[in-house]
Order: C-alpha cells, then structure tokens, then sequence
C-alpha cells in the first residue's frame, strides 16, 4: 500500500535490478577523451553518486570492480536500499554506502563533493518539485570538473507513444488492486488495444511496435513505467534550460555511436554548420527521432591540449569486452588488433578510424580496460560468487564484474547458469542447466517461458557446449571465468 512519502511513485513493486553499464567510470573517461576533455576519474581516487539507483545493483557491480572508489548510492525507497545492503555486505564491499533518502533529504546531508553523479532514466519519472531538487544537489555537491551522466526519455522519438501511454496510463491507475495485479492487467490491455483496428497505431507504427514490445515486459517494468504519477519526454532544449542553476557544460553522449556519423553527409554538414550547442543537439534529435538521451556534462572542462591528448590515446587501453561479432571493414581491423590482448586506443585508430571504433564501443564488443591488479580480482570475484548463486532467483541480476573492465558483462540467465555449474565443478552442463531450471520453471512461466531458456535437454546440451568454446574464453580473458 502506498502513502503520502511516496509523491505518486510506485513503491509496492521493486524496480529491476538490471545493470547500466554507461554508467561505468571508465566508460565516462573514454566519453571525455574522445571530446577532447580532460578525464575526471582515471587513474586515481574518486567519489561517485548515484541518484534513484534502484536497487543499488550498477553501484555495487561498480564499487566491487573499482575498489580505488568511493560510492554511495540513493533512493528514497527503503525496500531498494535494504536490498542495495544486503547485498553490499554478503559480497564484502566496503566501498558503497547507501541511503534511504530522498531528493530533499539528500540535499541537506553532509556529504563530500563528488566526481561523478549519474541519474539513469530518474529525470523522466520525478516531479518538477524534484527535478529542481536534483539540479540543487548537482549544483552543490557535484566537484568543480566533475561530471554528471544524465539519461532520459526525449523528443521527437517518444512523441507518437505519448498518447498511447496516456490511454494505458489512465486505464492502470483506474484498476482496482495492489501494483503487481494491475500491471499483469495491462498486459492484457495491450493484447486487447492491438486488435481493435485502431487508427492511431495504423497510422503510427512505432506505437504498434512498443505496443507489441510490451506485451513481453516484466510487471516491474510495467508498473514503475506506467503507473507512476509522474512522466516526461523532454528537448534537450528544454533539459539544458532546466540544468542552468547547475553551471554544467554539455560534453557528448555516452552512447558513443551517437558521435559515429550514423547520419547521411547532407545532415553532418547540417549538423557542422550549427554553432550553437543546443539548437545543434536539438536538430540532431529529429533527424534521428532520438527517444532516449544519454548526456555526459561536466562542470568546469579543460579541453586537452595537443600533448595531453597524445598521452590520452597511449593511455587509455580498449580490449574485447565479449566473444568479438561478425564484423567488416574498419571494424575487422580493430577486432583483429585487439584478438592479442589490449591495444592504446591511439594504436587502434592507426588500424582504423574513429566511427568504426566508436560504433563498437556503443555496441559493447569493445570497452576500456583497466589494471587488473590483486585487488580489483579479489572484491570482483567476491562479488561474482554471491550474484552467481543467486542466478536462479526470479529477479536475478543480470550482470557479472570484471576486474579487466572496471565494469560489468551482461550475461543471460541460462549463461549464468552455466557459469555457475562450471564454479561448482560440474562436468554436464547442460544436464545441470536442466535439472535447475526445471525445477523454477513453473515460477518463471508467467514472466519467461522455460522455453525461452533453454528449451529442450538437447537443445540445453549444444549450448552448454557453445557456452564452453565461445563464452567462456571471453569471460576469462576478463577475468569473470
């Protein structure tokens, strides 16, 4: 049951405890060089913030594979941070600390200043009360050259679902019942609405396709996107006024492939005559119906000089972050430079140019790599084994840390199984994958069909096997196997 604190946010369904890999340190350094700015985290102690972090999943992974800093974790739902603990303090991590509070309480605790401060999707689901909050806390609490990783639902890429959502919005809240049962009604809402013949979805077909999409979501998904009380997509016109108060300098996005020239040359010339920062960003967002941001500002950057950014690219190391894919042209030149081991990233652009790195780099085949010293692999390999045993939970998390990485590696349930069999010393993986997953296969059916998992026991043994020769080479190189 909900109450006043909860300012209309859904509380009674925990959020998913997925893992945000932009969010990664090492990630927002390479945002930083590639721009041409100083990096603000690497190779030294820092402070990182993550404001309405869930269930503190991303911050932990994060504190475990950066033992050098110091995280703390936020969000006002205390089911989430008893959740974030727990799981600080079964994997030994001493570095995260998490608080149960909220915007306003956070704003007037003591804290030190922080390097990072990193907000994935919050800014879409809060009011405007704790927008102007959040922009107060990254005004006091965010270094001077600390940077600030924002993501959010924008415009014009969210506009044709946005009276969809309403309708589906209006008709949740209208249910009768707790959170979880309204939202598995709204599945059957979107089944209903799709075959009605509706003109709307006729003549927007990317709101058909959402529509279809969430079908297949999770009620957690469902209930904290749907069924809050509050919800925006923004310009990053408008994001950009709104974070004024904070004195903070747009760098690029995370999502590097967004810098790749994903566009025709008629529209990066366009683009290149716009001199204006904003009115640029904004253009560029329709001429690819950008639906999701993922900006990367900082308060105070020093642009590098020609030297320092010379030492920059024979700093910074890329490695494969996963079994390489199939790839062509630039993009075979860099994956076969990095088949040996990793590669400075000024020796990687001497085999290829930048796009192509970048656009694997988005793709998360090619990530920075990092010291893998004695004490990254320990707090990383604590923290593997307990997500591992938890691997048949139905909300398991979704990721493992990597000491090479910094970060994390996503892995499907049934690959976590593997792994899990393989650290217990299991010789048929593929009969283990069978006999655990059959025995939650009635709980998981409702979310994901066992089907989906895996399916038959022969099917289960050939994946076992392609899990041995393709994966997992890959997770030990990254020190996960």
């Amino acid at each position: 049951m909900t109450s006043d604190w909860t300012e209309g946010y859904v509380v009674d369904v925990g959020y998913e405890a997925g893992f945000q890999r932009l969010l990664a340190p090492s990630l927002i350094d390479l945002v930083l060089a590639v721009r041409g700015v100083r990096p603000v985290l690497h190779g030294r102690p820092f402070t990182y913030l993550e404001l309405g972090c869930g269930q503190g999943f991303t911050t932990n992974l994060l504190a475990a594979a950066n033992p050098h800093g110091q995280f703390r974790g936020v969000d006002f739902n205390p089911g989430h941070m008893v959740a974030a603990r727990e799981l600080a303090q079964a994997a030994g991590i001493g570095n995260a600390t998490f608080s149960a509070d909220s915007f306003a309480e956070f704003l007037e605790a003591d804290t030190p200043g922080f390097d990072m401060i990193g907000l994935h999707g919050v800014w879409s689901w809060i009011s405007e009360e704790n927008r102007r909050l959040v922009v107060d806390i990254v005004a006091r609490k965010l270094k001077l050259g600390g940077v600030l990783y924002m993501s959010y639902n924008c415009l014009p890429g969210w506009a044709a679902m946005i009276p969809l959502r309403r309708l589906v919005a209006e008709q949740g809240r209208a249910l009768p019942g707790p959170t979880p049962a309204r939202a598995r009604r709204m599945r059957e809402m979107f089944a209903r609405l799709g075959e009605l013949d509706a003109r709307y979805l006729q003549a927007n077909p990317a709101a058909a396709a959402r529509l279809a999409d969430l079908r297949r979501r999770s009620v957690p998904y469902l209930a904290h996107e749907y069924l809050n009380r509050d919800w925006h997509a923004d310009t990053f016109a408008d994001v950009m006024r709104d974070l004024g108060p904070a004195r903070l300098s747009w760098v690029g996005s995370a999502r590097l492939s967004d810098h790749a020239g994903e566009l025709s040359q008629r529209a990066e010339d366009y683009l290149g005559s716009i001199e204006d920062t904003v009115f640029r960003e904004t253009a560029r967002d329709v001429l690819v119906n950008q639906a999701f941001r993922h900006d990367v500002f900082v308060r105070g950057p020093l642009p590098l000089s020609e030297a320092a950014r010379k030492e920059t690219l024979a700093t910074t190391r890329l490695t494969l972050a996963a079994p390489p894919p199939e790839a062509e042209g630039p993009g075979k030149a860099i994956l076969d430079a990095l088949a040996s081991g990793p590669q400075p990233l000024d020796r990687l652009l001497e085999q290829s140019d930048l796009a192509a790195l970048l656009t694997l780099v988005a793709q998360g085949a090619v990530l920075p790599a990092e010291e893998a010293d004695a004490g990254r692999r320990a707090a990383t390999d604590r923290f593997n084994a307990v997500v591992l045993d938890r691997a048949l939970d139905l909300d398991d998390p979704p990721a493992l840390a990597s000491p090479v990485l910094g970060s994390g590696v996503a892995l499907s349930r049934l690959e976590r199984v593997f792994l899990l069999g393989r650290r217990r010393g299991v010789a048929d993986l593929g009969q283990f994958a069978w006999d655990q997953l059959s025995a939650i296969a009635p709980a998981l059916a409702e979310e994901r069909p066992f089907e989906a998992l895996g399916g038959t026991r022969d099917s289960l043994a050939a994946r076992a096997q392609a899990f041995t020769t393709v994966w997992l080479p890959a997770l030990e190189r990254l020190g996960v196997g």
